[in-house]
């Protein structure tokens, strides 16, 4: 996370703090996003959602108790692992390897320019034209676009 994440990172955590009818002061959240700013704003989020939910309910004590940095943490770290195997899943040839899915070109000029490799651009293609999806999936159409379009373009040069 980065400064621009923190009025999001706050109102998150402000919104868990309410949850569990507590009351966060400024001290308190500046705390908890030095503790967490090496992660992103998207696996932070989803991370809080997860501890909350894997406490367990019939802990009198946890039923109101503010989440931690270490739950957050781990919580953030089972999501990024198991984002890290389906990633893993689809992508991944011998060119593409440590990106992902992109690989990297530097120009003449001396300018990085990345571009989808075709693992990466086959998977995005049986993802579009896959019948049951969700609106999850459907919000994320615009992206796979884009994609296949960076990949045209980069097969005309």
């Amino acid at each position: 996370m980065n400064f621009n994440d923190k009025p999001a990172f706050m109102k998150k955590l402000n919104h868990i703090a309410i949850k569990l009818d507590r009351k966060l002061n400024d001290e308190q959240c500046e705390v908890f996003f030095e503790d967490l700013k090496d992660l992103s704003i998207e696996i932070v989020e989803q991370a809080m959602d997860l501890a909350l939910r894997d406490r367990d309910p019939d802990d009198v004590y946890l039923t109101r108790a503010m989440l931690t940095t270490p739950e957050i943490r781990r919580a953030a770290e089972e999501l990024i692992k198991n984002k890290d195997t389906k990633i893993k899943d689809m992508l991944g040839c011998e060119k593409c390897e440590p990106t992902k899915g992109w690989i990297l070109e530097i120009t003449k000029t001396g300018r990085a320019v990345a571009r989808p490799c075709d693992c990466m651009t086959e998977v995005v293609r049986t993802e579009l034209k896959r019948k049951n999806r969700n609106r999850a999936d459907r919000m994320d159409d615009r992206q796979r676009e884009g994609t296949l379009v960076a990949y045209e373009v980069s097969k005309l040069r």
